[in-house]
């Protein structure tokens, strides 16, 4: 209530201080421009008073307009010259453009108190962000305005000091919002022709999908993802270590082979096309691990964890992807758990390794010959 109480007292301080305008350009084209000034002066003095009744006190936007209506009336009637009169509208607008340049420009954002007591219906931070362009526009429109009272006609002036501004704040305003139109348009073109993720709850039932570059900045986007650990006979693990230039968890050492799950596919086929792509090489078979959930500030996985046994066959690696790879010992990743040397996923994926005494001898796999 008391939102609305103030909402409507800020358009009323903008209709009112548009009065005096408005009752000189009426008289004027009646009567001429002295009767002119005289209505405006008591067209000021009665706003004063009739805000001053109603509020029980002293407005300080509406007493400086009045002052301004006063000192500028009295003196056109004083020497006869009614443009001193018309000016009250740029002298106005430039007291606006100063209070917005310090708004926009300076550590002393004294416009943003009166706004919170008039307008407290505005966003906070939002006059900070406008600033900037109103400034420009109030202080071109200013211009506008001193130059129609002094060197062109009074029905210039009369649609330059009321009707412009509007219509340059509303042009200003169309043009703001076609513009962020056509920048979200062409960024939603460009996130279409990103890799789509699926989008899963926390039981991996799909919800939908999303760009790639959206699921790695949004953790609420739970996106499945597969990984690989590969054995050697001898129970040693094998490591990648990331290249510096990826996007998560650059330059650690890494399970075997991990990536995204696309849109459509299923998590066989993913592990298959991402061990293609990182290792140059396919496991002959695999079989599943674990299933858990890593959320982070930046994304959240559904991880689907398989194990495979090494054949032999050489490894590829994508010097994009990897800048070293290597079979570990059980005693070599037990020393460099502490060492900030391994991702956090890893970290998670170890001690499940470890329950389930993988790191063991097994026995020689069948002979495969070398892929194409």
């Amino acid at each position: 209530m008391e939102g609305e109480k103030r909402h409507t007292s800020w358009n009323l301080f903008l209709l009112l201080s548009l009065l005096p305008l408005l009752a000189y350009i009426l008289v004027e084209e009646l009567w001429g421009e002295t009767p002119a000034v005289i209505m405006a002066l008591v067209t000021g003095g009665g706003e004063f008073l009739w805000t001053w009744i109603k509020q029980r006190k002293t407005d300080l936007w509406i007493l400086a307009d009045t002052l301004l209506v006063m000192l500028l009336g009295l003196l056109s009637l004083f020497l006869r010259d009614s443009r001193f009169f018309l000016v009250k509208p740029a002298l106005f607008g430039f007291i606006m453009s100063g209070l917005l340049f310090l708004e926009a420009y300076t550590p002393w954002p004294l416009l943003s108190g009166s706004m919170k007591r008039y307008a407290p219906w505005l966003p906070e931070g939002s006059l900070k962000r406008l600033s900037r362009p109103l400034f420009f526009l109030f202080f071109l429109h200013s211009l506008l305005t001193l130059y129609a009272a002094l060197f062109l006609s009074r029905r210039v002036w009369a649609f330059v000091s009321t009707t412009l501004l509007p219509l340059l704040l509303l042009g200003a305003t169309l043009a703001t919002l076609l513009g962020r139109r056509i920048i979200a348009a062409r960024r939603w073109r460009l996130l279409e022709r990103e890799e789509q993720l699926p989008i899963v709850n926390d039981e991996g039932r799909l919800l939908g999908k999303a760009p790639r570059s959206l699921c790695h900045g949004d953790p609420s986007l739970l996106h499945p993802v597969v990984r690989l650990h590969l054995f050697s006979r001898d129970g040693d693990l094998y490591l990648q270590k990331r290249s510096p230039n990826k996007e998560t968890a650059p330059g650690l050492w890494e399970t075997s082979v991990s990536g995204h799950i696309l849109f459509g596919e299923k998590p066989e086929e993913a592990l298959k096309r991402e061990c293609l792509e990182e290792l140059g090489w396919e496991p002959p078979s695999f079989a599943p691990f674990a299933l858990n959930i890593r959320r982070e500030e930046r994304e959240s996985e559904w991880v689907i964890s398989y194990t495979a046994l090494y054949d032999g066959l050489p490894l590829k690696t994508d010097p994009q992807e990897i800048t070293e790879g290597r079979f570990w010992s059980y005693r070599e990743i037990k020393e460099g758990m502490d060492r900030g040397v391994f991702t956090p996923q890893f970290l998670i994926d170890f001690p499940l390794l470890e329950r389930e005494k993988l790191f063991r001898k097994r026995p020689l796999p069948p002979e495969r010959k070398e892929q194409p």
